[in-house]
């Protein structure tokens, strides 16, 4: 009886009716739905049949071998019915990760493996795991694209566990068999590795795992791997071997082995290409770098090399070349040493290939492809393989090539007449060229010095550039494009690291060719027409780069390269310029309606961003800027209108250009392009508003699910391009009707309020920050646009969150920056600039909230003022600046400040006073300033040490002296700016202090004025400010000022100057408005703080004779020196726009200290009368 009581001659009966449906089916397989019937009753024969014992394992492999036929056709009909006759394995337990997965653990091998293990391991014969392998493999692809691939996984990881791993040892009745297993073991392994990761932003349901991660994990840490390097490590001698012994060259043991070890490279190649980044360092790749056990062992990697040797299947040693290329991208060790004493053998069969005319193109590919790689990666292969040597004394060169070198054997492959012939096909030129551009990018400096002295070099190399493009072939078309981008990206670096007037003759002639047959803009258009196409189609391959994405790359580089070192070697004229801008921006308008492929918008965001780079250098060549914003602006609406999330990458580009695009067109005031900037509003605010409701909170640790925090800081940057734009605008449209009504309608103040309050918080963001700072400064200057910022809440986001950006460092001041750096702390000095302008727009209305401000960062606003005693570095110097701005706003309102704030105001008047004390004490002594900046910014030359404080204490004491207040004969340029901030800042304090004593006129003519709402801010003594003394000033701080001014005007006024002073002293950065402001102020505050204490009626005549006598000399002293200064031709007031006459500003007639009521004299005469009358 045959099986399960079934008689033999039924089983054979229905054996030989399943190979009759296999052969049917393998020769046309649309037949397929005509034998469903019978299909479907193979399924019960393998359910019935497949658990008895024994099996009928023929019938079975029979009915197998059939539904592998069908697989293709029906995958998920077989693949379903499979399941339900319980042959194949599968799971019954869960698992959550990889280790897990590959375990084995929950994983019931089916009926298949009682009979792999109960019928064929026993008899030898294995039909039923060839034609289950057969099943499996052709289940892979199918159900992939079905997105079910994964119901596989079973299968898989019983095939790695307990196939692949021990197929070798197994018993054969046939040994041929074992091959086989092997093959299809490793073409599963191989469809599996090639299929595509399932994207998880597509909206489908799937596992956690995939199957390709499944099966990458057992190959690399499992023992798979080390079956999968046992058959790499065969080697050439026993292939060799074995393909002696078979009769045949089509078949036989030998080409079976062959097919085996080419699968196993494929794989091997593949699995490392796609090992996981966050892995340690598997089994598989610890065996390929380490060294052997035993030095009788050849490494694996000299084994591998050593496939060069084989001759019979081209494709075995392009597979092996290639994962040396791997292993050389990836692997942290030498091949040379690897190699070696076999290193320079394995070279020389190399060079041999490489140079013979018979050898297959692809071999000669692969080898210049590692080459290529092992210049970066690898340098002591890449010197066996240049070998290049210094020449002989009687050689007119340095350099020369050795006897066995790639670099001869390149040059001779690239020759001109060679190229696109059968021994140089496209191909192999583009392989020729990549390694010559690893030569300049890896700076082989002796390989170029080498290349550039060969008459032909240049001429082969830039050949590509001047030939058109095949329209008709495909492959060689992408070749060529490939072959260009590696030739424009060698010009680049040409251009980057040599001067055009050094550059190799042989190349500048082939630069006039370019530039004679304008192949510059023949590119350009190429390049546009490639933009222009539909890219939807296109693979990309993770192994290759996108042809059109190379040549977007060259492009990208040699332009950028001649725009910004500013070349005239390709001849480019402004005409040209412009076609390649317009060429550009119109394939960027082309694609930007229908971005949906990562190829397209890989293309796109490069293209934007070479346009951005471009027009920063080129803006003087735009012809006609109203079509390039009105192209600009349409591919930045279709950007925004072709997908439902933003594209920040592109729309960076495009954001940035329009900027540039503003920012030229309101400095050259061009006109009738202003409509066109007015009508960028919407779709910058809608792009705002999308950005600041996409972009994720800060406060977030982790960002959502389908983001990184790369995708965070782009959203970020997109946003603080998209807010700098806006500023811009702004800033050329002052008419505020036409846009305010599009930001209140798209919420733009409100949500950047919102987002600027919570990136300051959390302290990131600076640069978005910024911009947002600088775009409330910008509208708090209109007063509509201040007053929506108010009622957007201004204070109630911003007013407490200032103290984020400083909290950390309260108990220490400000902080020490790099000068000129962004830092929070000028965050916070915006701030301050943003309340002084909205105070200075909004006035009343404002003022609560400049009160609130003010009342909150009181304490950081004294130590700014206070810490200028202590550190003279810019960014104390700038904020102390911005303080003291702030402070000047809110000091036109003193009564409304002194009712709300007394404490508040009585301190920080007080700080004021106290930084005139200081600033005036280190005007007067220039020598004294100059140390202190040195010493704050690190100048000195001299090393600190612990000695260093006590004498900076011993040497500012002795500065102190009156020497001291002499002139730096040649004050530098540190000193110089060091002084103009410290006029301004005492400018400013003098203005605010002015609000605080009563008004000249009003306090000398209204008899009626309460004297008593007034404190004095100036003590009675007329002494030289002191550095060391923390004392509030006196009448002697002022006056110091104000002869402080009088020498720094002589000094500015070249024809005022004294005739004994030195020319390197008449120049400073001081403007003279500023001088006279600070003149104008002081003295205001001189008169005004004396009648105030003469009508003080608590104050002795004694006391008042003493200020009346002493003041009276200081003044005419002042007078004295300012009426030598106008004689001389110095103009006395900030008004005089020309160095005035003697004759004009003085009457003959008069004393030598009198003036005239001229315009520029009326205060100085002011003065004079004062001293005449009030003094006397």
């Amino acid at each position: 009886m045959g099986a399960g009581m079934v008689c033999e001659a039924n089983v054979s009966h229905v054996q030989q009716i399943s190979k009759l449906l296999q052969a049917l089916l393998k020769s046309d397989i649309t037949t397929v739905d005509q034998f469903a019937d019978i299909i479907e009753t193979l399924y019960l024969v393998i359910h019935r049949f497949s658990v008895l014992s024994p099996p009928p394992v023929d019938l079975l492999a029979n009915c197998l071998e059939v539904l592998a036929c069908v697989a293709p056709i029906h995958p998920q009909k077989v693949w379903h019915n499979i399941q339900q006759t319980g042959l194949l394995p599968y799971w019954t337990e869960n698992f959550a990760d990889l280790a897990e997965a590959t375990s084995g653990s929950g994983l019931n091998a089916g009926s298949y493996g009682g009979i792999l293990a109960g019928c064929e391991c026993p008899l030898g014969r294995y039909p039923v795991t060839l034609a289950v392998l057969e099943l499996v493999g052709q289940l892979v692809k199918p159900l992939s694209s079905h997105k079910k691939d994964h119901e596989l996984m079973a299968c898989v990881v019983f095939i790695t566990r307990e196939v692949f791993p021990v197929y070798h040892k197994w018993r054969y009745y046939d040994f041929s068999r074992r091959e086989i297993i092997g093959q299809r073991c490793l073409e599963i392994f191989h469809k599996t590795l090639n299929v595509t990761e399932p994207d998880p932003t597509d909206g489908t349901k799937r596992a956690t795992i995939s199957l390709r991660q499944v099966c990458v994990y057992s190959l690399l840490f499992t023992e798979a791997g080390r079956a999968l390097l046992d058959i790499v490590a065969t080697g050439g001698d026993v292939i060799e071997r074995a393909m002696t012994e078979q009769g045949s060259n089509e078949e036989g043991q030998g080409t079976d082995l062959i097919q085996l070890v080419r699968l196993a490279f494929s794989v091997l190649n593949r699995l490392l290409l796609l090992r996981p980044s966050n892995q340690p360092n598997s089994p598989v790749e610890q065996s390929l770098s380490s060294q052997p056990a035993s030095r009788t062992q050849r490494h694996l990697v000299a084994v591998i090399a050593e496939y060069i040797y084989h001759r019979h299947d081209p494709r075995l040693p392009t597979l092996a070349t290639l994962l040396l290329k791997r292993l050389a991208m990836i692997s942290p060790m030498s091949i040379l040493a690897c190699l070696g004493n076999h290193a320079e053998s394995v070279r020389d069969i190399y060079l041999a290939r490489l140079q013979a005319y018979s050898e297959e193109p692809r071999v000669k590919v692969v080898m210049l492809e590692l080459l290529a790689i092992s210049v970066d990666t690898q340098p002591g292969l890449i010197e066996m393989f240049l070998n290049v040597q210094p020449a002989d004394k009687d050689q007119n060169k340095d350099l020369t090539v050795g006897r066995a070198s790639c670099l001869e054997s390149v040059l001779e492959l690239i020759m001109e007449k060679k190229q696109r012939g059968p021994h140089c096909p496209p191909e192999l030129l583009r392989a020729a060229l990549e390694f010559i551009h690893a030569l300049w990018w890896g700076r082989r400096e002796t390989a170029m010095a080498v290349l550039r002295e060969k008459p032909s070099f240049w001429t082969s190399v830039c050949s590509p550039v001047l030939r058109q493009l095949p329209t008709d072939q495909q492959d060689v078309l992408s070749a060529d494009l490939r072959s260009v981008a590696y030739v424009l990206k060698i010009m680049a670096l040409e251009f980057y690291t040599v001067p055009g007037n050094k550059l190799d003759k042989n190349l500048q002639k082939q630069l006039e060719r370019i530039s004679k047959d304008k192949k510059i803009l023949y590119w350009s258009k190429v390049l546009k027409d490639r933009l222009c196409r539909d890219h939807r189609e296109d693979d990309e391959d993770l192994n290759t780069e996108n042809p059109d994405i190379q040549l977007m790359s060259a492009w990208n580089s040699l332009l950028s390269v001649y725009a910004a070192h500013k070349c005239s070697e390709l001849g480019l004229s402004d005409r040209d310029k412009s076609v390649i801008l317009s060429d550009l921006l119109e394939g960027i308008q082309s694609q930007a309606s229908a971005i949906g492929e990562a190829l397209q918008l890989k293309l796109v965001s490069r293209a934007a961003s070479l346009y951005l780079t471009l027009l920063k250098h080129w803006k003087g060549c735009v012809q006609d800027w109203s079509l390039t914003v009105a192209a600009l602006d349409k591919s930045l609406t279709l950007s925004c209108s072709g997908s439902e999330v933003l594209l920040p990458s592109v729309q960076i580009g495009l954001l940035g250009a329009l900027t540039l695009a503003v920012q030229h067109i309101r400095q050259q005031k061009i006109q009738g392009v202003y409509p066109k900037l007015t009508a960028l509003f919407p779709v910058v605010c809608s792009i705002l508003q999308q950005s600041t409701y996409q972009l994720s909170s800060p406060n977030d640790k982790q960002p959502p699910a389908g983001t990184s925090q790369r995708d965070r800081q782009v959203k970020l940057e997109l946003q603080t391009v998209c807010t700098c734009l806006l500023e811009e605008l702004l800033l050329t449209d002052d008419n505020s009707s036409q846009w305010l009504p599009i930001l209140q309608e798209h919420s733009i103040l409100t949500s950047l309020l919102a987002s600027t309050e919570a990136w300051m918080k959390v302290k990131q963001g600076l640069q978005y920050v910024r911009a947002a700072m600088l775009l409330f400064i910008t509208l708090s200057k209109i007063p509509q646009t201040a007053e929506a910022l108010a009622v957007s809440g201004l204070t109630h986001r911003l007013c407490l969150t200032f103290t984020f950006v400083y909290r950390a460092h309260d108990d220490t001041g400000p902080v020490p920056q790099k000068p000129g750096s962004n830092t929070w702390s000028s965050i916070y000095q915006l701030g301050l600039a943003l309340y002084a302008s909205m105070l200075s727009s909004l006035r009343y209305s404002f003022l609560p909230d400049a009160l609130n401000f003010v009342g909150v960062h009181q304490e950081r606003i004294q130590q700014s003022l206070e810490g200028m005693k202590l550190n003279l570095q810019i960014d104390n110097l700038s904020e102390a600046h911005q303080s003291c701005s702030f402070l000047l706003e809110l000091s036109h309102f003193p009564r409304e400040w002194q009712l709300q704030l007394p404490q508040v105001l009585s301190n920080l008047k007080g700080s004021c006073l106290l930084l005139t004390q200081t600033c005036t004490s280190l005007l007067i002594r220039p020598r004294l300033l100059k140390h202190l900046l040195e010493k704050h910014t690190g100048v000195e030359t001299t090393k600190p040490g612990a000695e260093d404080q006590l004498s900076m204490s011993l040497t500012s004491r002795r500065l102190q002296h009156q020497t001291s207040t002499d002139d730096v004969e040649h004050p530098s340029e540190q000193l110089l700016q060091g002084q103009y901030r410290l006029v301004q800042i005492v400018g400013l304090v003098l203005a605010t202090l002015r609000q605080f004593t009563p008004d000249l006129c009003e306090i000398m003519l209204d008899q009626s004025l309460d004297i008593t709402e007034y404190q004095p801010v100036l003590q009675v003594g007329f002494n030289t400010p002191a550095v060391d003394q923390d004392v509030p000033p006196n009448f002697g701080t002022m006056l110091s000022c104000v002869n402080l001014c009088v020498r720094m005007l002589m000094k500015i006024d070249p024809r005022a100057a004294s005739p004994s002073r030195s020319p390197g002293q008449t120049q400073g950065p001081i403007p003279r408005s500023l001088l006279m402001f600070v003149l104008e102020n002081a003295l205001h505050l001189i008169l005004s703080q004396c009648m105030l204490y003469l009508r003080e009626p608590g104050m002795s005549t004694r006391d008042k004779q003493y200020l009346k006598r002493e003041l009276a000399a200081e003044l005419n002293s002042f007078l004295l020196s300012l009426h030598r200064y106008i004689r001389r031709g110095g103009p006395a007031s900030p008004s005089s726009s020309q160095i005035g006459s003697p004759s004009s500003g003085l009457s003959k007639s008069s004393s030598h200290t009198s003036f005239t009521a001229a315009q520029d004299q009326v205060y100085f005469k002011l003065v004079s009368d004062f001293m005449k009358n009030i003094l006397r």
